[in-house]
């Protein structure tokens, strides 16, 4: 118990003048990658968002096979995942993962910080809600770090050319301002953040420069109004963009729309398309006069919920008709591979044994799966952190990123082939030769031919651009190219060594050549569809332009790193939240609730707590709440509540199970303790939640007893929900039962009663009706959809039933930038004594 004590303090800490970089044991190589791009770089971001913020927490987290990193503006620090990311429909100009990560999240940290004026000292004095530029809608919190980002050549969002495509492909109706702040449900939906907002912030930097973006930031930075400011953005953030820029958001939204319709005028969205269904498509590939590719959307079930849906989707070129294969619960993550009649795809999956304190201990990884396209049987072949995966005379060809440095190691089965500098990313047999996309560090993605008997890997096409999303053809390998950001397909012939454009204009990725006919992803306004172009092979001198010209190795300049300890992670506890509080409690205004609220939390996350101090005058008591959340003990996680002299909870919850595989894939032990009635009574409350999950079927439960030793009660009770996608909506069962030896209420809707036992059933149907997406900027709301809820609730309460039914209307509303979501509703129920 004392070793295992000792592993919860186990965190490392290295320190220079402007960073502390936290990390468990194992992770120095990361940690030294990030410290050295962040102190190398940091000056990049200062003078962009005019703020030198110092002193930053940065925490290692090892998360999985998911790249991705996150700024805590409210607590001060940033969190690093390990794991760069790979191609796919957006082809990824990463160049440096610790840099282009660490460069984007400590941009957050800068703007989202930078006060002036009267907002710096009452930020000072009372914490983060005095800081004006974290009310900004998310076109500008994501639109300047990809903006941030992509200020090194060939490297970002904006150097990538997904983005201009996309605008390319919107040129007759570009984005509005109110589609930018509250993305609404269509393509490009969550991306639209980092899309809109990138570009946004491009044209201000090519147009203004990027003194005036500074300058913009200051002096909203200054609006310690800027929440109250929310519904009128003309009283504070247009207020900051006139005297920065000379005129209004929204006018420079127009701006920026006529200057889309001027760059892309020659724009066009090229092919026959031959799907229309659109959002997110990738991994094209043809087998057997057949085409395969993965289609993920959203589905919208009722107000504010939205499903997201995972489909294996088979084509025939020939009857031009589509069939679903296979449906996933989340998302396929490398290109599909055959052998024989069997389809193998990876898809991501979560399993316990994670080094991170974001995912309690979990870690995400893959899933293989084999899919018999005679037999139409599915079985799960393994699951490990694999990057990318290929076919080899019926072995299955594994790459692997190498633990705490870059590159990866590669398996034929389960036999060590080689160690590699370079990180792979794709691997595609084709007549026998193994291709590959890998890079090394610094560099982009290239193609190059591994040679499984010499053990060697050897450069076939480089280039300062990206050349990814490789497929067969008849030729030789097919892949895709951005040269001077574009996406377009190319063919590298293997019998001439010679390399073929085959698209020039629009958005064309994964190409297939199928009966001398070229398949494709194109761009729509809708999203990614599949598209038809007869087959034109276009010479193409591959560019002899040098790579990108080196670089300096921020680890070749001097830098001082000190150790640290577990007093620098304690020192991160101090409140960020230090608010007075005066509320009256009589019409007299001659009593009143003084105090303070604090809160606070460990750079790690581990540790996070709330509390309210103060003083009734009313009662002349002590006022004190307590909330504290704690991930010390992960993977189990305690909650603690109390209220002075009334209420004291603790509660503890622990991931036994946790996976997205089909079936039973949630089990939650857990157990609440609970003192109430003035700490007059105790009360222990264990219990089990369990989850299935199914193809449009969802199930969790949750059952328990309540035990009160002083006075014999036990307490049993299960609840729990059943959901079911249906005609693009969901039908929705839930159900509760109990016995309590004390008399407790149970509500259906319309209908209330009591009893020391008693069932409640509450079905019914939801679905989306009508689409407004209206709304205007000043005031600042936007309505979205409407959606309806049909319903029948019924209860058996002792020996009394009760029911009612009715239907619900319900309305999305945004208001304050974004900011504020609500769905308020209207309804008629009637009862089982016929009350309306």
């Amino acid at each position: 118990m004392i070793l295992l004590l000792f592993a919860w303090f186990n965190w490392k800490v290295i320190k220079s003048d402007n960073f502390t970089v936290i990390h468990k044991p194992g992770y120095r190589w990361e940690a030294e990658e990030a410290i050295y791009n962040l102190e190398f770089y940091k000056e990049e971001v200062w003078h962009l968002t005019t703020n030198r913020y110092r002193n930053l927490p940065v925490v290692i987290e090892d998360i999985g096979t998911a790249a991705n990193g996150y700024a805590d503006p409210l607590f001060r620090n940033i969190h690093l995942f390990t794991y760069p990311p790979n191609p796919g429909f957006e082809i990824d100009a990463t160049r440096d993962w610790y840099r282009s990560v660490g460069i984007h999240e400590y941009t957050h940290i800068c703007h989202l910080t930078r006060t002036s004026d009267l907002a710096r000292p009452l930020n000072l004095l009372f914490g983060f809600p005095f800081l004006p530029n974290l009310y900004s809608p998310p076109w500008v919190i994501e639109g300047i770090t990809v903006l941030s980002e992509s200020r090194f050549p060939f490297e970002g969002r904006l150097n990538d050319g997904l983005f201009d495509s996309y605008l390319g492909a919107t040129k007759d109706t570009p984005p509005s301002i109110l589609t930018a702040t509250y993305l609404p449900l269509q393509f490009p939906y969550y991306m639209g953040a980092y899309l809109y907002g990138g570009e946004f912030f491009r044209f201000l930097d090519t147009a203004y420069g990027e003194e005036r973006i500074g300058k913009f930031f200051e002096e909203y930075g200054g609006c310690f109004w800027a929440p109250f400011g929310l519904l009128f953005p003309a009283l504070s953030l247009d207020l900051a963009a006139r005297l920065s820029f000379g005129c209004d958001f929204p006018a420079l939204f127009t701006r920026w729309q006529q200057k889309i319709r001027d760059d892309f005028k020659e724009y066009e969205v090229i092919g026959l398309r031959l799907t229309d269904d659109g959002w997110f498509k990738s991994y094209l590939t043809a087998y057997r006069e057949r085409l395969y590719y993965f289609h993920s959307y959203y589905q919208k079930v009722e107000a504010r919920k939205i499903i997201p849906i995972y489909e294996v989707v088979e084509y025939d070129p020939r009857e031009r008709k589509k069939r679903v294969l296979v449906r996933t619960l989340s998302p396929i993550i490398a290109p599909f591979r055959f052998d024989g009649d069997r389809l193998y795809f990876l898809v991501q999956d979560l399993t316990r044994g994670g080094n991170n304190v974001y995912l309690r201990g979990c870690r995400i990884t893959g899933s293989l799966y084999e899919f018999d396209l005679k037999e139409k049987k599915i079985r799960r072949v393994g699951t490990a952190d694999i990057r990318a995966f290929a076919i080899l005379d019926g072995k299955i060809l594994v790459a692997q990123d190498r633990r705490h440095h870059f590159g990866s190691d590669v398996y034929l089965d389960d036999e060590l082939l080689l160690e590699t500098d370079l990180l792979i990313g794709e691997l595609m047999v084709e007549g026998g030769r193994i291709f590959l996309i890998g890079r090394k560090n610094h560099e982009t993605w290239n193609i190059y031919e591994l040679d499984p008997q010499l053990k060697t890997i050897t450069p076939i096409r480089r280039s300062s651009w990206v050349l990814a999303n490789l497929n067969p053809s008849p030729y030789g390998p097919l892949y895709t190219a951005n040269f001077d950001r574009r996406y377009r397909l190319y063919l590298l012939d293997l019998n001439t060594n010679l390399d073929y454009r085959l698209t020039e204009n629009g958005y064309a990725n994964f190409g297939i050549i199928h009966n001398d006919s070229l398949y494709f992803l194109g761009l729509n306004r809708d999203g990614f569809d599949l598209y038809l172009l007869p087959l034109n092979r276009v010479r193409f001198n591959f560019p002899a332009e040098p790579l990108i010209p080196p670089e300096p190795d921020p680890r070749s300049f001097p830098l001082t790193i000190q150790q640290g300890s577990y007093f620098d992670i304690l020192a991160t506890m101090t409140p960020s939240l230090r608010l007075p509080i005066f509320v009256p409690l009589d019409t007299t205004l001659k009593s009143w609730l003084l105090g303070g609220v604090v809160a606070g939390a460990d750079a790690t996350g581990e540790n996070t707590y709330l509390a309210f101090i103060g003083y009734n005058q009313l009662q002349e008591s002590l006022a004190l709440y307590l909330i504290t959340n704690s991930r010390f003990c992960s993977p189990v996680e305690v909650d603690l509540f109390y209220r002075h002299n009334h209420d004291l909870s603790l509660s503890f919850d622990y991931p036994l199970l946790i996976t997205t595989r089909p079936g039973l894939n949630r089990i939650y032990p857990f157990l609440r303790l609970r003192w109430f009635d003035r700490l007059r009574r105790r009360e222990a409350f264990p219990g089990l939640r369990i989850g299935i999950g199914l193809i449009d079927w969802d199930l969790t439960t949750s059952g328990g007893v309540r035990i009160e030793p002083e006075i014999d009660r036990l307490a049993p009770e299960l609840s729990g929900n059943l959901s079911h996608l249906l005609w693009g909506g969901e039908v929705k069962l839930d159900f509760y039962w109990y016995y309590d030896p004390d008399s407790i209420p149970i509500k259906i809707r319309g209908d209330e009663t009591q009893a020391k036992t008693g069932e409640r059933l509450m079905f019914g149907y939801t679905h989306p009706i009508l689409r407004i997406r209206k709304g205007s900027w000043n005031p600042n709301i936007f309505i979205e959809d409407l959606s309806s809820e049909l319903f029948f609730d019924l209860a058996r309460v002792g020996v009394e039933t009760i029911y009612s039914a009715g239907i619900i209307l319900r309305i999305e509303v945004g208001l304050g930038l974004g900011l504020i979501r609500l769905r308020p509703g209207v309804g008629i129920v009637v009862t089982k004594e016929g009350r309306v």
